[in-house]
């Protein structure tokens, strides 16, 4: 519950950027990112509070009070290809969404680690294990295949009893 509360307050100016019309309190937003993302040797970070302020104000301009979700902003900073210019921008919406605000995705990776390969199987080999877990860890896109378009013209095996 903590890193949620630390991701709300950390990344939230960036969920709908049109919204902040403060400068005061966008520059706050921006300089707590910055130090977020501080290295703890030095105070280089990937992300430059005031070019982020002045990022985002020219954002809010361009934008003119359209949706502005992270996932649309970014698409537009894309399509636009304005990477270049608008960088820090570009490096904070990205960090913002493939952020993991929990960490269940990979217990649910170790967890099903521990079913596959139990005892019996520990002399599988790293590929088949690897394969194994991403079937059972994606076990609904598994279930939705069609069986037939991944593996075409497949014989069935013939046992001998």
């Amino acid at each position: 519950m903590m890193a949620l509360s630390e991701h709300a307050n950390l990344f939230s100016f960036l969920y709908d950027i049109s919204k902040i019309k403060n400068s005061d309190e966008l520059m706050t937003h921006c300089k707590d990112l910055q130090l977020a993302f501080a290295s703890d040797d030095s105070l280089t970070s990937d992300i430059n509070a005031v070019e982020l302020y002045d990022e985002i104000t020219v954002l809010q301009r361009r934008l003119n009070d359209t949706e502005t979700n992270p996932r649309i902003v970014l698409e537009y900073i894309c399509e636009n290809q304005f990477v270049e210019l608008l960088p820090n921008t570009y490096t904070s919406l990205r960090i913002l969404l493939t952020l993991y605000v929990t960490a269940a995705t990979g217990e649910r990776s170790f967890s099903k680690l521990k079913i596959i390969k139990n005892y019996l199987r520990s002399q599988m080999s790293q590929d088949r294990l690897v394969g194994l877990a991403m079937i059972s860890i994606e076990k609904e896109l598994a279930y939705n295949m069609d069986m037939e378009e991944v593996v075409p013209n497949a014989k069935p095996r013939k046992v001998k009893f």
